[in-house]
C-alpha cells in the first residue's frame, strides 16, 4: 500500500505519538514506499548471476563502480533488463513525491546499482549521497532476509538507529543527506537490493543539443 495512503487511512486524527507508535520513527525519513516484487524467475536468475560474479566473499557485492553500467558484473541482458525498469520506476517515483513535472531532475543508468551481502560478506558502513549531488535515494529490496528483518537502517545524530520496513518487494526513496547503513547479516541466505539516486539539474544547464533543461511534463 502507498506509503502516503496508509498514513491518510490509519491516522487521519491520530498524534505524533499513535504514528510512531504504529510506523516508528523512520516513517519520518521515508518520503514514499510501496511493495513491488519481481518474479521469482527473475530473483533467481540475478541472484545466480551475482554469485557466479562475486568475485571476494569478504566483501558485499556491488556494482556500484562498474562505469559500464552493469556490464562487467552482471550479464547484458540482466543489466539492461534492470536499467529499463528502473529508469522508468523512478520516473512514477517522482511523480509520488511530487517532483516531476515541477523541478528539475535526472536519472542516470550509472545512478543505478545492484548489492548483495550474506553473512560471509562485510557490510555497508555508515554513510550518505548527498556528497554525489543526488537529492533522493532509493532502496528496492529484491530478497530480504526473512530471519533477520532489521538489515538497512538509518541513523541519526544521537546514534540512534531507526530501521524502516524492508521485506522482498518493499521500495522506498528517503532524502540523499539522510545517513544510512547495513547490518552485518547473521543469518543464512543472500540479501539482495537495487539502489539509485536522482539528482537535480541545475537552473539554466544545456542538454546535448544546447536547449536549456525543462521540468519533465507528466
Amino acid at each position: 500500500m502507498n506509503h502516503l495512503y496508509s498514513l491518510k487511512k490509519s491516522c487521519q486524527e491520530a498524534t505524533l505519538c499513535d504514528i510512531l507508535r504504529v510506523f516508528g520513527p523512520s516513517f519520518f525519513m521515508i518520503l514514499w514506499s510501496e511493495n513491488i516484487q519481481h518474479s521469482e524467475d527473475f530473483v533467481q536468475r540475478l541472484e545466480e548471476n551475482i554469485l557466479e560474479n562475486h568475485q571476494d566473499d569478504r566483501f558485499f557485492f556491488t556494482t556500484y563502480n562498474d562505469k559500464d553500467c552493469f556490464g562487467n558484473s552482471l550479464d547484458e541482458e540482466l543489466g539492461k533488463y534492470i536499467r529499463s525498469f528502473y529508469m522508468k520506476q523512478t520516473k512514477e517515483m517522482m511523480k509520488n513525491v511530487g517532483v516531476h513535472g515541477y523541478l528539475n531532475y535526472k536519472v542516470e543508468p550509472n545512478s543505478i546499482w545492484v548489492q548483495m551481502n550474506n553473512k560471509d560478506t562485510d557490510s555497508h558502513r555508515i554513510h550518505d549521497h548527498h556528497g554525489q549531488g543526488a537529492f533522493i535515494s532509493w532502496v528496492h529490496v529484491i530478497k530480504a532476509l526473512p530471519d533477520q528483518p532489521r538489515s538497512f537502517f538509518f541513523i541519526n545524530s544521537r546514534g540512534q538507529k531507526l530501521y524502516p520496513k524492508q521485506e522482498t518487494g518493499d521500495i522506498f526513496c528517503f532524502p540523499s543527506w539522510a545517513l544510512h547503513g547495513v547490518e552485518k547479516a547473521q543469518v543464512d541466505g543472500n540479501r539482495i537490493v537495487v539502489a539509485g539516486n536522482v539528482s537535480f539539474n541545475r537552473p539554466g544547464k544545456k542538454d546535448d543539443n544546447n536547449n536549456e533543461l525543462r521540468p519533465i511534463p507528466v
